[in-house]
């Protein structure tokens, strides 16, 4: 039995409540924050929207929606003594909210952006039953959050700070990685009342602060695996942590598999969306992240990371074209996060201590940001397109307000790198430095039509239509770029279409700002009101090809690669093709193509076979005659015709005069000579010609065997030739002990104490001895 009555007003944790045992009458107190009074109720645990096409795993996903909603809406109904010992006890309670917060699609995702749960079926927010559910269950899963992170309800309900942040820490009601995702969940639609409430958990608790603290190294190390996954490292983001030196990865961003990329781009966009929702509900955890060197480590992996994915995005021919249009604009959304998170770090730390700083801590303010700034100037694709979003001008201009002695030379140094970022990297808007825009001819006619085409959009009229010989100028944007404004819009208007935000786009010269004023103030042109608002993106219109209209002999065989995306790459051979199963000897031995006289002459042998007879010299099957190579070719390299040469002296050039034998005199010794020459001369062809005999005229690597075996027979020879060697062996054998000892054995030993001093102790005995003679050596 439980007494709701409470005399006397106590914070929970102090609470006591008086307990009569409905068997024994007893009375005993038991405190108002105890597990006795949870209640054994099943919450069920949160599973993602399924798939389309699966009527049945929708219709058990409603179900599951229809328990958690019922189960929550029960526990938000409770008092307060009951809903936090239900909280604090109960672990279905914390792994189904758990489970919400961690798979409940974000808004990047694209799963609930539009049409809520049904996928855009449904007319309109909430008009089927799994919409009501969806928006239902998100709304309480918050409210639930948020009345846990209130210790105080009203006069009567109330936790002791104490106890609150005790209770908080100890029970994992909140931690880092749970107050992300609140941010990314509910920070679009409810800053207000998250801020307030994540400002009184880290109030309440300063562990929270410290843990976070902890948290940032290992927060950016997703930056780190995502560069190496793609293939690039840097020392800009690495200074300070040990790398791999086996850990190089061996691929580029363009070896990356379609899906892999797709989950390297949501795990990015998750990280980017998820810190730039926490810093923009809690600003003050904006310290931390500067203090660990996180603008360093952002801006670093923009510069390095980010061009390479946009130049697959972009170079890469996709066969699934949805697939592309969503990885631009994962990544559009990750740069324009990150950009984010890096603006909100400056702002918080930099920029908004100006308006509270007293006149003494201006001047450090002043200092911190510009310091912060000159370590941002060597990423010039980061500083370009931060500028571009966030113009660093408009800030100085705010510092030079606020401290008018600021230093004019860093200040033009600075605007000086910034130019020359945007520069190098291709931006398209305008320089913001002072003295070049006062420098710009304003009274120019261009400058004044630019001037009165920016009035027209910015006032919205409605009878001013945008300037067409403009538009014709203009770069027409694609890919990344048009991604990047399509998503800004869309974060404004999440119920516009793709298609309907690039037809705005294409009107308004590409101009967000104009197009925006236009929906806010509802004054589109009528070529854009009578568009559907949900409208698609449209397919392109595609080129026809001019491999289209190719023509050639080759065209639609199998090696044809302009008609067809796959080849029979086993057909295919590049260089010598490898020898059959027989090798060379079988290529040797086939006499197949053997013809003519030669036929003939190997037929005795049995080396030809007469599978086909034809006559010499008689059409073949084709209707072609056979080749016939019985030519003689020896005196093919004379140069022999018309004008040949009859000359003595040409004659003689090519064959010198060479005297008879008959004619020449020689001595006897010459022709004994000359005869032993001859001698051997026939000697080594008579051995040429038996090794020739001995072995095959195609065997032109010897049988390792036979080769031993001749090596083994010619030094048995030589070493029969050499002659006797050395004499008999000296070595004597004495006899034992007590038995006497010849007198060979007696010189031997002699012999051996004589001459052992030459090898063993180098001539140290007879160093001694001679010492020893010549009375060196005292005796």
């Amino acid at each position: 039995m439980y007494n709701s009555a409470m005399a006397t007003i106590l914070p929970l944790d102090r609470l006591v409540v008086e307990v009569v045992d409905a068997h024994t009458g007893a009375a005993h107190r038991v405190p108002a924050l105890h597990p006795r009074w949870k209640v054994e109720r099943r919450f069920v645990a949160y599973r993602p929207l399924p798939p389309e096409g699966c009527p049945v795993a929708l219709h058990e996903w409603v179900e599951r929606l229809r328990f958690l909603t019922s189960d929550l809406d029960w526990l938000l109904k409770q008092p307060h003594p009951r809903f936090w010992s239900q909280v604090v006890f109960d672990e279905d309670l914390h792994k189904s909210l758990d489970s919400y917060v961690r798979l409940v699609p974000r808004a990047y995702d694209g799963a609930m952006d539009r049409g809520g749960a049904c996928g855009g079926k449904c007319s309109k927010q909430g008009a089927c039953e799994p919409c009501n559910l969806q928006t239902q269950l998100h709304r309480q899963v918050f409210m639930v959050y948020l009345r846990m992170s209130t210790n105080r309800e009203s006069k009567e309900c109330f936790l002791s700070t104490e106890a609150f942040a005790e209770v908080i820490y100890n029970n994992f009601l909140f931690d880092v990685p749970k107050i992300l995702d609140l941010c990314a969940l509910y920070g679009r639609g409810n800053g207000a009342l998250l801020s307030k409430m994540i400002g009184n958990i880290f109030k309440k608790q300063p562990a929270y602060l410290s843990d976070l603290e902890e948290s940032i190294p290992t927060i950016l190390q997703v930056f780190d695996m995502i560069a190496g996954k793609c293939g690039v490292t840097s020392h800009v983001w690495s200074d300070g942590f040990p790398q791999k030196l086996t850990g190089q990865a061996s691929h580029s961003t363009a070896t990356i598999p379609d899906l892999e990329l797709k989950d390297l781009l949501q795990y990015l966009c998750d990280v980017a969306t998820t810190l730039f929702a926490f810093l923009d509900v809690y600003p003050a955890a904006a310290a931390a992240f500067l203090q660990q060197d996180a603008l360093s480590r952002i801006s670093g992996f923009y510069e390095i990371v980010v061009p390479e994915m946009e130049k697959v995005l972009t170079q890469t021919n996709f066969e699934d074209k949805e697939l592309q249009d969503e990885l631009c604009r994962l990544l559009v959304t990750s740069q324009r996060r990150l950009l984010g998170v890096s603006h909100a770090v400056i702002s918080a730390c930099c920029l908004q201590p100006l308006l509270d700083a007293r006149t003494e801590q201006v001047q450090d303010v002043v200092e911190e940001y510009l310091n912060v700034v000159m370590t941002l100037l060597q990423q010039h694709r980061f500083l370009a397109d931060f500028d571009e979003l966030y113009p660093i001008a408009d800030d100085i201009s705010i510092m030079q307000q606020a401290s008018p002695s600021l230093d004019e030379t860093r200040i033009s140094y600075v605007l000086d790198a910034v130019r020359e970022a945007r520069q190098s990297a291709g931006s398209k808007r305008p320089s913001q430095h002072p003295q070049h825009m006062a420098n710009c001819d304003e009274d120019s006619p261009a400058a004044a039509k630019r001037s009165s085409i920016a009035i027209q959009n910015f006032n919205g009229s409605e009878d001013a239509e945008p300037d067409h010989e403009s538009v014709s100028r203009g770069v027409e944007l694609g890919g990344v770029e048009l991604a990047s404004l399509v998503c800004g819009i869309r974060d404004l208007f999440p119920e516009l279409g793709d298609g309907f935000i690039e037809a705005g786009l294409h009107a308004f010269n590409y101009d967000s700002e104009s197009l925006v004023s236009r929906l806010l103030d509802d004054t589109l042109p009528d070529q854009l009101k009578g568009l559907d608002r949900s409208m698609p993106k449209m397919e392109e219109n595609k080129v026809p090809s001019l491999l289209a209209e190719r023509r050639g002999v080759f065209d639609g065989d199998e090696f044809d690669v302009f008609s067809r995306d796959s080849v029979d790459l086993a057909r295919v051979h590049k260089g010598k093709r490898p020898a059959g199963p027989g090798g060379w000897r079988s290529v040797l031995a086939d006499r197949s193509g053997v013809t003519g006289p030669s036929r003939e002459r190997y037929a005795p042998y049995g080396l030809v076979c007469d599978e086909e007879e034809e006559e010499p010299g008689l059409p073949g099957a084709g209707g072609v005659r056979d080749y016939d190579d019985e030519y003689d070719d020896t005196y093919d390299t004379g140069h022999v015709c018309a004008n040949d040469g009859d000359a003595d002296d040409d004659v003689l050039a090519r064959r010198p005069f060479v005297t008879p034998r008959v004619l020449q005199t020689r001595s006897r010794e010459d022709r004994n000579v000359a005869s032993n020459y001859e001698v051997e001369e026939d000697n080594e062809d008579k051995n040429k010609s038996v090794f020739a005999q001995e072995r095959p005229r195609d065997d032109f690597v010897m049988d390792p065997a036979v080769l031993r075996e001749r090596m083994a027979a010619r030094r048995e020879t030589f070493m029969a030739n050499r002659g006797h060697r050395g004499g008999a062996n000296q070595a004597v054998r004495g006899v034992g002990r007590g038995q006497g000892q010849s007198h060979e054995t007696t010189v031997q030993r002699r012999r051996k104490e004589e001459n052992k001093s030459k090898r063993g102790n180098h001539n140290r005995r007879a160093g001694a001895s001679s010492k020893l003679r010549r009375g060196m050596i005292p005796s």
